[in-house]
């Protein structure tokens, strides 16, 4: 008979980080295609020390939304590598957006405190999600 999932209060948080992982994969996408788009979508600074292009940007911001939308598919599942690459994807998910603040500081904010969140949820409470045997 197959394993059914026990419903713990951590399945919570791990559904809750899921989520975050998610909808955070599908924002960083959209903006990341804002980005490719049009590079006067997005103003910074002359006196930024990462100058990198907002086009540059943009593909980078899609390439860690699709990272992290699918790794937020593979946490809803229940796969157990999911949530220590979730964990990552978070975390490479906060950096980015931090060195991505003068182009657009509420978005990044936003998705910096959303990124947190996913990592607490994981890492605390991402082993505790048990199987009934």
């Amino acid at each position: 008979m197959a394993q059914q999932p026990v419903p713990t209060p951590a399945s919570g948080w791990v559904t809750f980080a899921g989520w975050m992982l998610v909808i955070a994969g599908i924002w960083q996408a959209f903006i990341g295609f804002l980005g490719v788009l049009s590079d006067n979508f997005f103003i910074a600074g002359e006196d930024y020390i990462l100058r990198l292009d907002v086009t540059t940007w943009g593909w980078i911001h899609m390439a860690i939304g699709l990272l992290l939308f699918v790794v937020g598919c593979f946490v809803w599942v229940g796969k157990t590598w999911a949530n220590v690459l979730g964990i990552l994807a978070a975390a490479i998910s906060a950096m980015t957006l931090f060195a991505w603040l003068p182009w657009y500081p509420l978005f990044a904010i936003t998705v910096i405190v959303a990124d947190v969140l996913v990592i607490f949820g994981l890492a605390a409470h991402g082993g505790e999600v048990g199987t009934k045997g």
